[in-house]
């Protein structure tokens, strides 16, 4: 789950009551989202993402104005979702054709977001925009175990735990030293002063997390510095396109929070060049399916 400094406004404004449903709510995700990242068997994080996937997807088709045209938004973002994770499930690991799969419905997403931007009728690929990060998310964490046994970690911490570490710094440095606005037109709340925080705590925990898992150094660096810019921009983009539609959250799934995708937009514009960064750095870390 990912915060912004805008959200720490809405909270404000909202008072304690809202204050400690956003706690009980971070504190509950996190520790089922470590769980799931931890088990070394597929299953908990395959159900984690078949959630997000349904709940992110009505987001989308709410955001993108296409509730009155169900049956071509279904059928579109199906396609957006199999094809992805159908080739994350199957294929042997580290292969091209995953990753040129996993590139091309990422393409696909961040083409459909710039649609929605415009109520397009193509808005539902940015189905994608969820596919494509949810098979890294399976891939990194089946195909990367570095332990044997019931719990191991893997590179799908390294794709999570920097945004969440980084956005965090830029609440806490934002709220108390943010001076500049960074994109006022779009989230008033946001400064440079955040911002910049953000990026070198990302760079910072990246390259901390990625000696404890074994990555290269630099491999470790461009993890965190991508994610300190992407991140920031996967979260930019969402508030654009709440601002377009005039929705103040993507939804209501997640008390104190909003939506689904008001947690994870960060993620799901980093996550696809961070896991490729990996790979390109030492493709025998994608070395074996554990299950099925």
């Amino acid at each position: 789950m990912t915060t912004s400094e805008n959200d720490l406004a809405n909270t404000e404004v909202k008072g304690p009551g809202s204050m400690g449903r956003r706690v009980s709510t971070a504190v509950f995700g996190g520790l089922v989202s470590l769980f799931a990242l931890f088990t070394t068997h597929a299953l908990p994080v395959a159900v984690l993402a078949v959630l997000v996937a349904v709940v992110g997807f009505a987001e989308l088709v709410r955001i993108a104005g296409l509730e009155d045209r169900p049956l071509a938004a279904v059928l579109i973002g199906l396609l957006c979702y199999v094809l992805p994770v159908s080739v994350a499930w199957s294929t042997p690991p580290g292969t091209w054709y995953f990753w040129a799969t996993l590139w091309l419905a990422y393409a696909v997403g961040c083409l459909g977001v710039l649609q929605g931007l415009r109520r397009g009728y193509s808005a539902p690929m940015a189905a994608a925009w969820l596919g494509a990060p949810l098979a890294t998310v399976y891939v990194t964490h089946q195909q990367t175990p570095l332990g044997t046994g019931q719990f191991a970690a893997n590179l799908a911490l390294l794709l999570l735990v920097p945004l969440w570490i980084g956005d965090t710094m830029a609440l806490l440095i934002g709220r108390k030293f943010g001076r500049h606005k960074l994109a006022p037109a779009i989230s008033p709340s946001k400064t440079w002063e955040g911002a910049i925080a953000n990026f070198m705590t990302c760079i910072l925990t990246a390259v901390a997390l990625g000696a404890l898992l074994r990555v290269a150094p630099y491999a470790s660096f461009m993890v965190g510095a991508i994610s300190g810019v992407l991140g920031q921009l996967g979260d930019l983009a969402q508030s654009a396109l709440k601002r377009v539609t005039g929705l103040k959250d993507s939804g209501a799934a997640l008390p104190g929070h909003g939506g689904v995708l008001d947690r994870l937009d960060s993620f799901l514009l980093s996550s696809v060049p961070c896991a490729t960064v990996l790979w390109l750095s030492d493709p025998s870390m994608f070395h074996v399916k554990l299950w099925p």
